[in-house]
This record gives structure tokens, C-alpha cells and sequence, in this order.
């Protein structure tokens, strides 16, 4: 089973305006920092990826900058508090979740559990619900990975994952062994911007056996390299896989890749008012270059669009196009790959309408 993904895609991303970075360690709090965050990644299915993974070891920049992604599928990954989820009632040690979801596909949930302590990151499941036509069904699966923190540059470890399947007298088991070791940090640039990250690298070996009366009657065995880059808050910013039965860790050909796009951050405070109405707020700092946040407020829970347009009403960007709750938010536009010029940015929430103007200047 492919695992491009690394279990570590569960924080909150930070971004920074210089590109002179130091090495990071990334703690439990951190992560539990990220609680109230949305990352939007792009999900790259092709089959072949051209990449240039770069080299391990300490100081290294990455160059994603110009990567593009045609057609991607748009997913949208939420850091909750368990107790907010509708299923921490079966994780019930969870301190943290994450929902995940695509924008195009509104007929399936996911939500993952972990238990964080300052020592350990330890995975405790997930609960999907498909639900189609007639069918409404509930899955729970329960696990115990466990990756050590704090997260630092050398670090390694083994995971295996086992699953058995019994039909008919015919049992099939995978089993799925990944050593990781944290083998580099530096700079990794991206078209929203540019980060200090740690670089994990996960050797996978997937085998597969099919038994019957206690015989092996036939085995399966695939291999891979993926690489993640993570943040500090540890939230993955860029994930990739190699092709089946690579062994050069300079690998240029992946399959799937999932890359940053923007960062929804709702901002939550207990004690204050409640939004009485719709707002839209100029964006700060404007002029800008190559980042904005823009603040707004809904009243009540909606469909949010909201989308930036060049000077000839070219739609250039989609910063938010999902169900929000009431209240405030504030989202960061990464302009990076847009050239200098004047901008609008318009939000459309229910009946509620309204564009502002921004100037990128570089």
C-alpha cells in the first residue's frame, strides 16, 4: 500500500520573509500549537513527476518554486481539537485531530487521532464515513505508531504496519516496514513561499502473502522512497514518492506529490463579541511583496468563495472556496509566481458580496 503521505502532516504551518534559515526541532507543543488551522495542499496524481529531490545533510536549499501542478485534486486539512470531532468518543486519549477532506468530494470524511506528549507522537487511528446514495458507513481503525519528539535532524526510527484478510479459507497479509530517519534541514523554496524545514526520508518495504492451510501459496513484495518536508509547528509542506523498486535516494521520476497552496487560519477568541454582520477588510500590508493577509467576518455559518482577479478580471487565485463557521478569519496570499500590478479580491458568503483592491509590488 502506497504511502505517500508521512504521519507527520498534522500542524500548522509558519511562514518566514527571510530565506536565511537555521536548523529547527520541532516539539509537541508545536504540534499542538496548530490546533485551529487549515493547510490547502495540491494533490499531483500523475504517475510520472518529473523532480529534483536535492541532496540529505545539514544547510541544503530545495527548489520548488517553479513547480506547477495541471489538474490537481484540492485538499484541505483542518487541525481540530478531538473534542470538536464527531468521533473522539472512540480515541478517547486523542489530543489532537485532523479532518481531511476535498474540495470536489463532499461525500467522504476522514479524521485522524493522535495522543502528543512531549516525548512521543503517537497516531491512535482514524474514522471515515462514506456516505453514497443509500449508503452510510462508518469505519474506525485503530493503530499505534509512534514517531519520537522532539523531531530533529538525524533522528531515525522503524515502523511496521501489519493488515490480515480472511475470505474463504484464504487469508492475505501485508505488511509494510519503513525505516525514517530525518536526513537533512535548510531551505526549502515553494511558489507560496519560501521555509525552514527538516527533510524526512522513508524507506518502505511492502510484502504480501497469501496463505491457506498455513501454506504460503504466493508472496508480493514492492519497495519505494518518499521524501516529506516539514516545518516547524510540524505541518508537511511538501510530500513525494519515488517509482516502485528505486534505490537512488537522487531519484528524478515520482508518483504523487502533494505541495502547499495557502494557509486558512480562523482566528478564535472565546471572549469576544459575536460578528454581527458580514465583513470584508483591506488587506495587510498593502502595497505588498510577495505576501498579504486578508481578514473577514461572517455572521453566521456559509459558503465562502473568495478569489483574486488581475487588472483584466482574470480570476488568478482561489484562496477559499469551503463551508466556514461564523466569526472571524484570515487567510495569507502568497503572490510569489504573479507579476507586479493592481489586484482585487473579491468575497461572495450567501448573499454577501463585496471586492477590495490590493497593489503587488516587486
Amino acid at each position: 500500500m502506497q504511502k505517500i503521505v508521512s504521519m507527520l502532516t498534522i500542524g500548522l504551518l509558519a511562514i518566514f520573509s527571510s530565506t536565511a534559515f537555521s536548523q529547527i526541532i520541532i516539539t509537541g507543543d508545536d504540534f499542538l500549537g496548530a490546533i485551529g488551522t487549515t493547510i490547502r495542499l495540491l494533490d499531483d496524481q500523475r504517475e510520472h513527476i518529473p523532480v529534483n529531490v536535492g541532496s540529505a545533510g545539514p544547510n541544503q536549499v530545495w527548489d520548488f518554486s517553479t513547480t506547477t501542478v495541471p489538474s490537481p485534486l484540492i485538499v484541505e486539512q483542518h487541525i481540530l481539537d478531538p473534542a470538536s470531532t464527531p468521533y473522539s468518543s472512540h480515541y478517547p486519549n486523542a489530543n489532537l485531530a485532523r479532518f481531511l477532506e476535498t474540495v470536489s468530494d463532499t461525500a467522504f470524511e476522514l479524521y485522524h487521532y493522535w495522543n502528543v506528549t512531549p516525548s512521543m507522537l503517537d497516531y491512535l487511528g482514524y474514522a471515515t464515513r462514506v456516505t453514497l446514495d443509500t449508503l452510510d458507513t462508518l469505519i474506525l481503525e485503530y493503530d499505534n505508531e509512534m514517531v519520537p519528539l522532539p523531531a530533529a535532524y538525524n533522528n531515525s526510527w522503524m515502523s511496521v504496519e501489519a493488515d490480515t484478510f480472511e475470505i474463504g479459507g484464504i487469508t492475505s497479509i501485508d505488511i509494510d516496514s519503513t525505516q525514517t530517519t530525518i536526513d537533512a534541514w535548510g531551505t526549502l523554496h515553494l511558489p507560496s513561499g519560501s521555509f525552514n524545514a527538516l527533510r524526512i526520508r522513508d524507506d518502505v518495504i511492502s510484502r504480501s502473502y497469501v496463505v491457506f492451510d498455513t501454506l504460503i501459496i504466493q508472496t508480493f513484495s514492492e519497495s519505494w522512497i518518499g521524501y516529506t518536508w516539514v516545518i516547524k509547528d510540524g505541518f508537511e509542506v511538501l510530500s513525494l514518492q519515488s517509482q516502485f523498486g528505486e534505490t537512488n535516494p537522487n531519484f528524478n521520476d515520482a508518483q504523487g506529490m502533494l505541495i502547499l497552496d495557502a494557509i486558512i487560519t480562523g482566528i478564535e477568541d472565546d471572549n469576544a463579541p459575536l460578528v454581527q454582520e458580514f465583513y470584508l477588510e483591506q488587506n495587510y500590508p498593502n502595497p505588498f511583496n510577495p505576501s498579504t493577509q486578508i481578514r473577514f467576518a461572517l455572521p453566521q455559518h456559509a459558503a465562502v468563495t473568495l478569489a483574486v482577479y488581475n487588472a483584466l478580471g482574470q480570476e488568478v487565485a482561489t484562496l477559499v472556496n469551503r463551508q466556514l463557521p461564523a466569526g472571524e478569519h484570515s487567510i495569507t496570499w502568497e503572490a510569489r509566481d504573479l507579476p507586479s500590478g493592481i489586484y482585487y479580491y473579491r468575497i461572495t458568503a450567501g448573499k454577501f458580496r463585496e471586492t477590495r483592491k490590493a497593489i503587488l509590488i516587486k
